[in-house]
């Protein structure tokens, strides 16, 4: 590799240890959102990373195997109701890549915006409910892929919830300026309660009802006034999305929302949320994307009332 190859290939290989300089870590995040790690570098490095993941089993693997060995007919049932061919492969390719670490079972994964994604989603006046706001990005893209549509869509208010109480500061600096956005220091769950939370600052902050980390409030979103309208509901919340998603049952019932849910945190999400929400809304057309190359980092499943 020439000089240049190197120096994207050592921020890709170790993007996942650069925890603790968030800098490089929004760097790194924005240099993938525009496509500039070449493609060929990315395939080289994640080959040998997975080979070597392929040799030496890891305890989240033999779970996957465990868990996707017996659960083949709520699989079946859930790949029958994905609304296209693309979300039907890159279910089950993952499924399999999360049993493996084969390149060869790697399904692709989809560049550009995640979240909002143009050939899933058609905006209008929207009001958005950020779950996971981290330090306002999102909200941030939402604008962004609204202005790429280009029809005269509004985001009319949006509402982030963020628990960690450094990305909060950060993200109500960073939204302060764009009109009707509120920016909540609480977590979603399916009660009002009080449960323990790893307060670092960083992406991968976590709730938990064991002890450890500092308390902080959770919510419902049913019971949140600012989230009654909610229009758009995006949730990446470090695997407590299903419960977040039962206490906002009344408002996506009410609202009829569309939906862009993190799947990929625990193993058994990739079958209760989605089997929670075709459940829960019968009516509605779900697809699954990948937006990540060669990790299990990223699966995002989209719904979308008809």
């Amino acid at each position: 590799m020439n000089r240049i190859a190197r120096f994207y290939a050592a921020l890709y290989g170790f993007q996942r240890r650069l925890k603790k300089i968030p800098c490089l870590r929004e760097l790194i995040a924005w240099m993938r959102q525009n496509r500039l790690f070449p493609k060929w570098i990315m395939m080289r490095y994640f080959r040998a990373r997975m080979q070597k993941l392929y040799e030496s089993p890891n305890a989240e693997m033999l779970e996957a195997r465990n868990l996707f060995s017996k659960s083949s007919e709520r699989i079946d049932c859930i790949v029958k109701k994905l609304a296209d061919e693309e979300s039907k492969s890159c279910y089950l390719g993952m499924l399999a890549f999360r049993q493996s670490s084969d390149e060869r079972d790697f399904p692709g994964y989809t560049c550009g915006m995640q979240y909002f994604r143009d050939e899933i989603f058609t905006w209008g006046q929207e009001v958005l409910l950020d779950c996971g706001a981290y330090r306002g990005e999102t909200v941030q893209a939402a604008l962004e892929s609204m202005r790429n549509q280009n029809a005269g869509q509004k985001l009319v208010s949006a509402v982030a919830l963020e628990p960690d109480k450094v990305n909060y500061r950060k993200a109500t600096k960073k939204l302060r300026r764009l009109p009707s956005v509120t920016v909540l220091n609480v977590g979603a769950w399916s009660e009002n309660i009080k449960l323990f939370f790893c307060d670092n600052g960083l992406m991968d902050g976590k709730l938990s009802s064991d002890a450890g980390g500092k308390m902080i409030d959770c919510m419902r979103i049913d019971d949140i006034p600012a989230c009654s309208d909610v229009s758009f509901i995006k949730m990446d919340i470090e695997g407590a999305e299903l419960d977040a998603l039962k206490g906002a049952k009344q408002t996506i019932l009410r609202n009829r929302p569309k939906l862009a849910i993190c799947i990929y945190h625990r193993n058994e999400d990739f079958m209760r949320i989605p089997e929670y929400l075709m459940n829960l809304l019968p009516d509605y057309r779900f697809f699954i994307r990948h937006h990540c190359p060669f990790l299990i980092y990223e699966t995002v499943l989209y719904a979308v009332p008809q």
